[in-house]
């Protein structure tokens, strides 16, 4: 899912949603490295796409721009479909939807 916290934290699903933000951090870096924004589930074949969290209004938000290095995506700018702020967002900020 995103990088959200439960509203209800016990200590065992706090460590678990920590690990599983760790693995989806290290997907989007290697998906990054190879100049893919979106990955597909291999069990369905859905897509996941890029997204992160608008920093003015909380709402998530899409790939609006990107900047390549040959074939790796170096930098990621999202555009917030409700105030329409565009911001960078760090591998850390970014979730698969």
């Amino acid at each position: 899912m995103g990088g959200y916290l439960p509203f209800i934290v016990d200590g065992s699903s706090y460590r678990r949603k920590e690990v599983e933000k760790e693995g989806e951090s290290q997907r989007i870096k290697e998906m990054l490295s190879r100049g893919q924004l979106s990955i597909p589930d291999p069990t369905t074949g859905f897509h996941h796409s890029l997204c992160a969290r608008c920093p003015k209004c909380g709402h998530d938000s899409s790939v609006h721009r990107i900047e390549r290095s040959g074939m790796p995506i170096i930098r990621v700018v999202f555009r917030c479909p409700i105030c329409g702020e565009d911001f960078d967002a760090g591998v850390d900020s970014m979730f698969l939807r």
